[in-house]
């Protein structure tokens, strides 16, 4: 059984008495040799095989370089597998199989992509504390590992902090790997870097930054024929350009989506496309015919038991504030009183906290007052379109009490607010 080439050497170096100046005397420098035996680099075949001859120690390097490019080989199938949504229980018996094959050598980067992978399929699962150990794993030896390694952890790194929604630092990572310009990655690998980035775009609300990136994914994505990502892609385009009020364009891209769906029917993906064919619904005025997609978009949320409380939450949200518009206040009520407040939702609670002020300004109109330092935080979130809806749902309710100053006013921010969405 191999162990770590560097260890080997260094093992019998000081068995056989001989200093690190001696042994690598016209084969390397010092430097190198001790770097190479306390693990820092990955020793070439050229310089550890006259190393090992120094020290009458026979290994079959050639043989080691295969075995390590086969593995090599697997862990670029099974990552481009989890890409693709192809892995099979197969499949993850082989990636656990690999990590005894890779313990019998001395190559810090194999292990790293190993691990690499491992984090890629922990972020997928939603294992994120085993997600975070390896990553910790990972930092122990960033500055061993090559550049393609480096900018493949920056990547599945922001995905987990995306799933935490920490879209700050995961645009950190990913504009890290933006700026590596020496560093070749796949076409595949570009493109979800790309759809990443778009993703931390369209939480900021940096609409014509977030359309640039997702069409560089997009490009990408239909050229290798990536249905799923083709759809994730689209989606995006679809509600940035429902920000900016071109629907044409959103419905557009919603009914692209709808297309590759037949050809590659997802529950989870359907479900999105019903949720913002409702929100084009309601753009257009017409919130009867959005009641009806977003009452089926919930039941069928709450009908699959995979659907995540904070997608329910938004889709049940969505509903209320619909039927507020229509006016029916106790349908909004029965339905924000079915959010579920455990945890409570992170992305919306200000959005709540105002659509229960407004329920509660119809029996008492001072409730309107507490909105005020909501929108913002909404405003300073960038949320311009929720800043914009609210302002202007609360100018209307003014309007209704004859207070036409304070919705005067606040039909004034509902327009500098829905201004801001283009630039």
């Amino acid at each position: 059984m191999f162990e770590h080439i560097g260890n080997i050497i260094k093992i019998n170096r000081i068995k056989q008495d001989i200093s690190q100046e001696q042994l690598s005397r016209g084969i390397c420098s010092i430097s190198y040799l001790s770097k190479l035996e306390n693990g820092k680099i990955i020793g070439s075949v050229d310089m550890i095989q006259p190393l090992l001859k120094e020290l009458n120690l026979e290994i079959d390097l050639e043989e080691v370089n295969q075995e390590m490019q086969i593995i090599k080989e697997n862990l670029n199938n099974l990552n481009y597998k989890l890409f693709s949504g192809k892995l099979n229980s197969s499949d993850e018996l082989e990636l656990d199989l690999l990590a005894n094959r890779i313990s019998k050598y001395s190559n810090v980067d194999i292990n790293a992509y190993y691990l690499l992978v491992k984090l890629r399929d922990a972020t997928i699962k939603r294992s994120l504390q085993s997600a975070e150990r390896i990553i910790n794993q990972i930092k122990s030896i960033y500055d061993q590992i090559s550049g393609y390694n480096k900018s493949l952890f920056c990547i599945y790194t922001a995905h987990k902090l995306l799933i935490e929604n920490k879209h700050q630092e995961a645009k950190i990572k990913l504009t890290e790997v933006l700026s590596q310009e020496n560093v070749s990655l796949e076409r595949w690998l570009k493109g979800y870097l790309y759809y990443l980035m778009s993703l931390c775009e369209n939480h900021d609300y940096r609409i014509s930054s977030c359309l640039l990136y997702v069409e560089k994914a997009l490009i990408i994505f239909q050229g290798e024929y990536y249905l799923s990502r083709c759809m994730d892609c689209l989606m995006i385009k679809g509600i940035n350009y429902l920000r900016l009020n071109e629907l044409e364009k959103a419905e557009e891209s919603f009914a692209i989506c709808e297309n590759l769906l037949l050809k590659e029917p997802d529950t989870g993906r359907q479900l999105k496309v019903l949720h913002n064919r409702a929100l084009i619904l309601q753009k257009r005025g017409r919130n009867e015919e959005a009641i009806s997609y977003l009452l089926n978009t919930v039941h069928m949320k709450q009908e699959l038991n995979k659907a995540n409380s904070e997608s329910l939450n938004f889709s049940i949200y969505v509903l209320a504030k619909t039927y507020y518009k229509l006016h029916n206040i106790e349908e909004c009520r029965k339905w924000l009183s079915q959010i579920e407040y455990n945890p409570a939702p992170s992305t919306i609670h200000r959005e709540l906290a105002i659509m229960n002020f407004l329920c509660k300004a119809e029996e008492e109109t001072e409730m309107l007052g507490h909105t005020a330092f909501l929108i913002k935080e909404l405003k300073n979130e960038k949320k311009w379109n929720e800043a914009a809806e609210f302002c202007f749902l609360i100018g209307q309710k003014y309007h209704s009490l004859k207070q036409y100053k304070k919705a005067s006013n606040h039909f004034k921010s509902a327009y500098l607010a829905q201004s801001k969405l283009a630039t």
